[in-house]
């Protein structure tokens, strides 16, 4: 049995309607029957995003960022690949339904791994309506893939091949103007090469 308990940290701040700088790291508590627990926190991850193009209904903006390094990865650093990790976004959200002040927003990326690991390829998406004037219900859909997995790439399978897509469904409820609070469920809906889990947060 696994259970990972953990908390992510995320600080972004615009410089103006175009630009916007961010930083995000985390705290993971993870135990596993048979091998003992892990404990600590994330390399932190820098990223910058730029507004490419928008109107009254749609945005779009590219988003690099980059995961640091705090140490080489040991038992002092168990969440650590001790290696840098890249990668560049490209994200368009799209409004509709004013008086349910729904959304929908689509991303994709590719992520350049540091060290051994292969490089990954990420579509996620997300659509959100309000059900009452502070209540949101939302549904995200994550899909992560290995750069030479057979279904995006002519490459031969090996070992480090996967894929993996987590579905996401959640409340997100308004507490004054400048506080939130979003509960939900999520769970992998499909995987091959890697395990499934689930989970509330």
């Amino acid at each position: 049995m696994y259970h990972k308990y953990e908390s992510i940290n995320l600080f972004e701040y615009g410089l103006n309607d175009s630009l916007t700088l961010g930083a995000k790291y985390g705290y993971i508590y993870a135990s596993q029957t048979g091998f003992g627990t892990n404990k600590g926190l994330t390399d932190p991850e820098f990223l910058t995003r730029f507004k490419v193009w928008g109107n009254s209904k749609n945005i779009i903006s590219i988003q690099p960022s980059i995961k640091i390094p705090l140490g080489n990865a040991n038992k002092d650093r168990p969440f650590s690949t001790g290696q840098y990790d890249a990668e560049i976004r490209l994200l368009w959200g799209s409004s509709f339904l004013d008086a349910r002040q729904s959304f929908f927003n689509l991303e994709t990326a590719y992520k350049i791994r540091g060290g051994n690991n292969p490089d990954e390829i990420k579509v996620d998406a997300a659509g959100g309506i309000y059900l009452a004037s502070k209540t949101m219900a939302l549904a995200q859909l994550f899909s992560t893939a290995s750069a030479g997995h057979e279904a995006i790439s002519i490459t031969t399978r090996n070992p480090s091949d996967f894929y993996t897509q987590k579905l996401e469904i959640s409340l997100v409820h308004t507490i004054k103007k400048h506080l939130s609070i979003q509960v939900g469920i999520y769970g992998e809906v499909f995987s091959e090469n890697s395990a499934r889990g689930n989970g509330a947060f």
